[in-house]
């Protein structure tokens, strides 16, 4: 049972809303009466079927207007009866309207369904999951690694406690630390090797030239040869920008 069906009254509503139709015919109904209990009166009386949001709109009606039971002219052995209120009751398909509505929700409200794991991912693919950020579409591999900060060294560190992750992502955490540290070895290495490089390009040049009125010229000279046996990032560690 879906939210967007629709049910067809039983015949007990239908009656009452009749009969709410045959007292507004009689001039019963009031001068408050509204063309919105005029419309559901006559979609039930005909019928008509009524989705899960009207149900909902009956079931509020009722809850609303219950005090009206306790006007004068409610019953058929009181005087004034039918009432405003009692005509707009049955127009909204009386008490046999409110019980036939709220077995309705309530057996609607129970449904279980069956939901596949297949299914799920799919709902998350489309709607995103805890901690992500609208608009922003994580791969499962960044899933898996969950939340992370870098500390004022570059690390990176998890906010997840231990004793919370599943083997998969732990196991995920530990690959990912271990590859960073891994590769800041092979990165630092790397620099060291460059800055070797350049001490002995300077040697080569002389102190005494670096020193004069060419030291500019000649340490974008050293910068250039760097450049050829360096990536981009060595050499942005030797000559950082002022």
């Amino acid at each position: 049972m879906s939210t967007k069906d629709s049910f067809e009254p039983p015949q007990e509503v239908r009656d009452e809303a009749k009969r709410a139709l045959k007292w507004i015919s009689e001039g019963f109904a009031g001068s408050g009466f509204t063309g919105v209990g005029r419309a559901r009166a006559r979609d039930l009386a005909s019928g008509r079927s009524i989705s899960v949001d009207t149900m909902r709109r009956m079931s509020s009606y009722f809850a609303r207007h219950e005090v009206d039971k306790q006007g004068k002219g409610w019953g058929a052995d009181e005087k004034g009866y039918p009432s405003a209120g009692r005509v707009a009751w049955a127009a909204w398909g009386g008490d046999p309207g409110r019980k036939w509505v709220s077995k309705m929700l309530s057996n609607i409200s129970e449904v279980k369904h069956d939901i596949t794991k297949e299914q799920i991912d799919e709902y998350l693919a489309h709607y995103g999951v805890k901690g992500q950020q609208w608009g922003v579409r994580r791969t499962q591999k960044q899933l898996a690694l969950g939340r992370s900060v870098k500390d004022n060294k570059g690390r990176t560190k998890f906010k997840e406690k231990g004793n919370r992750l599943t083997d998969e992502e732990l196991n995920a955490r530990i690959k990912r630390l271990e590859t960073e540290k891994r590769y800041n070895e092979l990165n630092k290495r790397q620099v060291s090797s460059g800055a070797k490089h350049i001490n002995d390009v300077l040697t080569k040049i002389g102190k005494s030239s670096v020193e004069t009125v060419g030291t500019k010229a000649t340490v974008f000279a050293a910068k250039k040869l760097i450049e050829k046996k360096f990536n981009e990032k060595v050499v942005a560690d030797m000559f950082p920008k002022k």
